[in-house]
């Protein structure tokens, strides 16, 4: 209300020096402030009486003549008067004051200048009128002029006569309303809280702009894609378009792919890529991937899933890490895409393992070797191992053929024995027309010396269309030949890995193993199918023999040989025990009657004698009758108790049932003779 009431004031050009004092900016800054004038009108008793500064001294006496408080020129004309205020301001309003007693021309009609650098009378390009004052009489002394918020720094006040007087100048200041600023207050501020900014620059008071500008007054826009406050917020909207520069939605409404929305500012989260976050990677070990392309970091995917994006399942009859490995189910049916485990659990033909991933075609492997006796075209003997069973040879140039002769033959070498238990020819379409496969004749052989090849007889032959299969017991071979009279075409052969000889494992299955009850072991490691060896045998794979003087059931037994050590299996000493032992064992502790007991029971049998001994002290007829019976109880013990072993003596028969194999011939090796069909090629 104050501030109204001193506008009006003002408007009805009060005198009351309070409401002046309240607006005017030059009482705030008179210390800081510059005046000068075109010339001094100096008394020659005091010559400062009328100088420049007297215009604003703040006294509103209109007498000069009493007050000397008004700036007097008295020279050339032009006369001018001018204040510096020391730096820019945003004023809105003056307020200039004539003398008032008589010659009011020394004010009215002179002009009032603005400008914001220093004015030299008459030249107009530096300065800008704001106020003509009217003519003045004696009640009229002052006048007031609302300015439409100007920037200035000096203002200039000239009358074209010799005397200019001017009793007081008042400017005062501007205050735009929250958010702008300068000239007309028509530019924009966007100070942080919503606090003004410099009137004058637009600088803000307190640091910082509100959400969206940047610069120090906050006049501009943040960038393109940026946004927030501090423009430090950027957003990722489709094709490189614009976002609100407060909020930072995009104007598309779409975000890059790897952003979110609504500013798409924020990555997608832990496995979360593509357009909107919505498609998910499957990283190995749940670690993360590219939010823009979904490439896993590490490289690989989780098994079942494709890369690069680790995104979609594995193709049909893919699986595994990376969708690297192929199943081959029945059928052509598919399997499960992260275990490779066929739906229907069962392979195609020539695939083996619980993921139907291994070839049971050893000839699809680098390193075997093909020829044959003559070639007819281009129809090469390595075509029958490419994977491809024709059936048209003149069409897939898939298929090996000879020329015609008496005997005509094809050879793989496998570049190593392996065990075989089948061989599979694939014929040309209408072989029963052509007969180029017809009675062809399978032969093994594991060196190529003359006559080493053997012509596999009770075998089974299976013929299924253009299929032809041959089935036998385990062989261990290196070499295979198929030979027939006349041409001899074969669009693709396949042969069958089988099963290490019972008892054998390992390379060419050169190893033994000695499982318990004659189970077979693993053909690759030897490990036996349960923990249980025969006796004599230790390790994984029963592969390592008792150590010395050791025999039994996991080696847990101790014998004590006069030379040497026993049989690892049953424990016979070969040329008899040391002195004390006695035994089939030699285990069994001997005393002084020859007679024989465990060692264990050796101090039980002495405290008994003891015991005997003193009872036919004390009673000389009953120790006569005892001691018969002793002799008869000792004749017996003798009989019955030799060892707790069941172990038969070596003259005795023995039965089967309660070893793994007896067999005396031959003891440390601890073999049953088998009744195993697996037969070896001869030659080996």
């Amino acid at each position: 209300m104050t501030t109204l009431f001193c506008i009006v004031l003002l408007l009805l050009q009060a005198t009351t020096r309070k409401c002046f004092a309240d607006f005017n900016l030059i009482d705030r800054i008179r210390a800081t402030v510059t005046t000068s004038q075109s010339s001094i009108f100096a008394p020659i008793n005091n010559p400062q009486d009328f100088n420049s500064r007297k215009a604003i001294d703040g006294l509103q006496n209109y007498s000069i003549d009493h007050c000397k408080c008004c700036s007097v020129t008295n020279g050339a004309s032009p006369s001018w008067w001018q204040i510096d205020l020391g730096q820019k301001y945003l004023l809105g309003g003056l307020q200039i004051f004539g003398r008032a007693t008589k010659d009011e021309s020394q004010l009215e009609y002179a002009e009032v200048y603005a400008s914001n650098v220093s004015m030299k009378p008459g030249k107009a390009a530096y300065k800008m009128k704001v106020y003509d004052v009217p003519s003045m009489n004696a009640s009229t002394r002052n006048f007031t002029k609302q300015l439409d918020a100007i920037i200035a720094q000096y203002f200039l006040v000239e009358l074209n006569q010799e005397v200019l007087t001017l009793c007081e100048f008042k400017l005062n200041e501007k205050e735009c309303k929250v958010g702008y600023f300068g000239s007309g207050c028509l530019h924009s501020c966007h100070c942080s809280d919503n606090n003004r900014c410099d009137q004058v620059t637009g600088t803000c008071r307190t640091p910082g702009c509100l959400a969206g500008w940047k610069g120090e007054a906050c006049p501009e826009e943040c960038y393109h894609r940026k946004f927030d406050i501090g423009c430090n917020k950027m957003c990722h909207c489709k094709d490189n378009t614009s976002c609100d520069h407060i909020s930072g939605h995009c104007d598309t409404g779409l975000c890059d792919p790897g952003w979110l929305l609504p500013s798409c500012s924020q990555a997608c989260g832990h496995r979360r890529f593509g357009q909107d976050c919505t498609s998910v990677c499957h990283c190995l070990y749940n670690t993360s991937c590219n939010t823009i392309s979904g490439e896993c970091h590490n490289g690989i995917c989780d098994p079942g899933w494709q890369t690069p994006s680790c995104d979609k399942v594995c193709d049909y009859r893919a699986f595994g890490y990376n969708c690297s490995s192929t199943c081959h189910c029945l059928n052509n049916t598919d399997c499960n895409s992260s275990t490779g485990r066929c739906y229907i659990e069962l392979c195609d033909f020539g695939w083996q393992g619980p993921r139907c991933d291994e070839e049971k075609n050893i000839l699809r492997r680098s390193d075997v070797l093909t020829d044959m006796s003559s070639t007819f075209l281009n129809w090469t003997s390595n075509l029958a191992i490419d994977g491809s069973i024709g059936p048209k040879p003149d069409v897939c140039n898939c298929c090996s053929g000879t020329k015609n002769s008496l005997i005509s033959w094809w050879t793989v070498d496998l570049g190593k024995r392996y065990p075989i238990n089948s061989v599979t020819v694939f014929s040309r379409e209408f072989d029963q027309l052509y007969q180029q496969l017809a009675d062809f004749e399978l032969y093994l052989a594991n060196d190529t010396g003359k006559n080493s090849f053997h012509l596999v007889e009770n075998s089974t032959r299976r013929i299924d269309g253009n299929k032809h299969v041959l089935t036998f017991s385990n062989k261990l071979t290196r070499f295979i030949k198929i030979q027939r009279p006349g041409v001899l075409t074969l669009c693709e052969v396949m042969v069958s890995e089988g099963e290490c000889q019972v008892g054998t494992f390992g390379e060419e299955c050169s190893e033994i193993c000695h499982c318990a009850d004659d189970l077979a072991c693993d053909k690759t490691s030897g490990y036996c199918q349960s923990d249980a060896c025969k006796s004599g045998w230790i390790g994984k794979s029963c592969n390592q023999e008792c150590p010395k003087n050791r025999f039994g059931d996991r080696c847990s037994e101790t014998c004590f040989c006069a030379e040497g050590t026993c049989t690892s299996n049953y424990g016979v000493c070969q040329n008899g025990c040391q002195q004390g032992y006695t035994g089939f064992h030699c285990n069994q502790v001997g005393d002084f009657n020859n007679h024989t007991r465990p060692a264990n029971e050796e101090k039980n049998s002495s405290a008994l004698i003891a015991v005997v001994i003193g009872g036919s002290i004390a009673v000389l007829i009953i120790c006569v009758l005892v001691g018969v019976v002793v002799v008869k109880l000792r004749r017996k013990s003798s009989e019955g108790n030799k060892s707790h072993y069941s172990t038969p003596n070596s003259r005795a028969n023995q039965d089967d049932q309660d070893y793994d194999t007896l067999d005396i011939l031959n003891d440390n090796q601890g073999r049953r003779h088998t009744t195993y069909q697996n037969e070896v090629v001869s030659n080996m």
